[in-house]
């Protein structure tokens, strides 16, 4: 091994080490990895007062796939929210053409309702699905 690339192993280990710098460490990194892996394409994730804004982008022509898309992002939310009153704010953006947009909300108290209520909660903050 070269010295240089075995300089490079050892920073590598060493910023992994070093407290809050290992990556997916926060909330926020965890749920950005969550909707990476499920292939949400996210626009813009910023924090807000007591909470997220987040824009991912839609490819979906019908409200079926809005909502499918926005309980992906909900689940996703449930299981990576930080600690205490949080909300999520999200807006779909639409990616392609005939795409719908849609903006909806969740609460981090709504996640201790079970699946189906919780979602029911986040439907009944838009009209879009």
């Amino acid at each position: 091994m070269t010295r240089r690339r075995f300089l490079g192993v050892l920073g590598g280990v060493g910023l992994a080490l070093l407290p809050g710098c290992a990556s997916g460490d926060t909330p926020e990194s965890r749920f950005r990895g969550a909707l990476a892996s499920a292939g949400v394409g996210i626009r813009a994730l910023s924090a807000a007062r007591g909470g997220w804004e987040l824009e991912y982008l839609t490819t979906a022509t019908t409200t079926d796939g809005l909502r499918a898309e926005a309980r992906t992002i909900a689940l996703a939310y449930a299981d990576h929210h930080p600690e205490g009153d949080h909300t999520l704010g999200a807006v779909a953006i639409a990616d392609a053409e005939d795409a719908l947009a849609a903006e909806w909300r969740v609460e981090a108290a709504w996640t201790t309702d079970g699946e189906t209520a919780y979602f029911d909660r986040v439907r009944e903050t838009t009209d879009a699905f």
